[in-house]
């Protein structure tokens, strides 16, 4: 031992050098063991697939409708100075929305009929 501590430089480099080291490691056991796995259940004849059933991403859950195929809900609402402006009711509400309800308009007005 000669006496002298490492600084704090050369502590934060063996750190780093040993997080890396400790990651790699790792990435190798558990390739080990994805290969150990593997071999055991090949070997008693069955397939990944009929191990683990349906993959757990998808399990229990409809698989989601692309955009253009879901239903589009009528509007039910529309702004009387910019026809343009409609909203369905759902989600959160249009600023234009608001801004009538605070000059004292009621919802009830900017329904369409």
């Amino acid at each position: 031992m000669t006496g002298k501590n490492p600084s704090l430089a050369d502590l934060l480099k063996q750190q780093e050098e040993l997080a890396e080291k400790i990651k790699q490691a790792k990435a190798e056991e558990l390739e080990s063991c994805r290969a150990d796995a593997l071999s055991l259940i090949e070997s008693r004849g069955f397939t990944v697939a009929e191990i683990l059933g349906t993959p757990a991403t998808t399990r229990g859950r409809k698989p989601k409708a692309p955009d253009d195929a879901r239903a589009q809900v009528a509007p039910k609402f529309r702004n009387p100075d910019n026809p343009s402006e409609t909203w369905t009711g759902r989600g959160r509400q249009p600023k234009w929305i608001a801004a009538k309800i605070a000059g004292g308009v009621t919802m009830e007005s900017l329904k369409i009929a």
